[in-house]
């Protein structure tokens, strides 16, 4: 796991909605883009969070204080 993950706006809108339990059609409507661009984007995610599944990736990016827990 890398020490520092930079994620872009956009990622961190993304993955917020992810952690609210939005799904990619959701996310893709609120956002005004395709559900392929969303795909795109938890694809470059996962990959700076160095993690194999969006729980994963939406705890690397929490613990680093990019997004608030949205679960409290």
């Amino acid at each position: 796991m890398t020490d520092t993950i930079t994620l872009s706006p956009r990622e961190i809108q993304v993955i917020t909605l992810i952690a609210m339990g939005r799904t990619e059609d959701q996310i893709a409507l609120e956002l005004g883009i395709s559900p392929r661009t969303v795909r795109r984007y938890k694809s470059e995610i996962r990959r700076k969070c160095e993690t194999f599944s969006m729980p994963q990736a939406v705890y690397v990016v929490t613990m680093a204080g990019l997004i608030e827990n949205v679960l409290n």
